[in-house]
């Protein structure tokens, strides 16, 4: 009697042991559970902020630069016994206008913009001869990081070289630059740009032939609408 008696108190202890061990399993798997549901919960918000504190570098902007410009000069007349003329222009400081659009693809940002430089060059030793305002037509592709946007550019550049006696010369061609930019505010962004242009042109008796190296440093500031 007391074997029977001792084998049910030890059956019971042992049904006893593994109720309580369920209630264990099912708390613990219960408090997991709400550890987990706790995480997701805390973490959706901060997804979402980050989410929205991607940078979005798509739309209409415009602003203003301020750098240097310089170059140098290369008359060429069609006569052989006649050498080219090389010389410099003054480098000189001055501002502009800038206008553009982007569109943005994952990190790819790309777009269009128009550049005015109110530029006024003198050639060293010549002060006669003068490199006017610049006008320009480019296309950007760039690399969006968040806030910082780096980018390179391609263009057509035109301009007028005046001379003292006689109808300026019209020069125009091709530019190319690389140029970072920085998201102040979600609306304001600065920058830096650095670009050179070989623009050329003939006089208007088709004699004589100018080329000119211009590079330009810009700084730029500039509001995103």
């Amino acid at each position: 009697m007391y074997f029977f008696a001792n084998l049910s108190t030890r059956q019971a202890q042992d049904t006893s042991r593994e109720n309580c061990n369920t209630k264990q399993e099912t708390v613990m798997k219960s408090y997991v559970y709400l550890v987990l549901a706790s995480l997701i919960t805390l973490t959706a918000p901060v997804s979402a902020q980050e989410s929205s504190a991607t940078h979005d570098w798509s739309g209409v902007y415009g602003g203003l630069t301020y750098g240097s410009t310089g170059g140098e000069v290369t008359e060429t007349i069609p006569v052989p016994i006649i050498p080219d003329q090389v010389n410099n222009t003054s480098t000189q400081n001055s501002f502009g206008l800038f206008a553009g659009y982007n569109w943005q693809r994952d990190k790819i940002v790309f777009g269009g913009e128009f550049v005015y430089l109110n530029e006024e060059l003198p050639l060293d030793g010549n002060p006669d001869s003068i490199q006017d305002d610049i006008f320009e037509l480019r296309g950007r592709v760039g690399y969006a990081l968040n806030k910082f946007h780096i980018y390179g550019l391609v263009g057509y550049s035109a301009s007028n070289y005046k001379v003292r006696i006689g109808a300026p010369f019209k020069l125009a061609g091709p530019t190319l630059g690389l140029g970072v930019e920085y998201a102040v505010t979600d609306s304001i962004f600065v920058g830096f740009e650095a670009t050179n242009r070989k623009i050329e042109g003939q006089s208007s008796a088709n004699i004589t032939t100018i080329y000119h190296d211009l590079t330009s440093f810009q700084f730029r500031v500039g509001y995103a609408f």
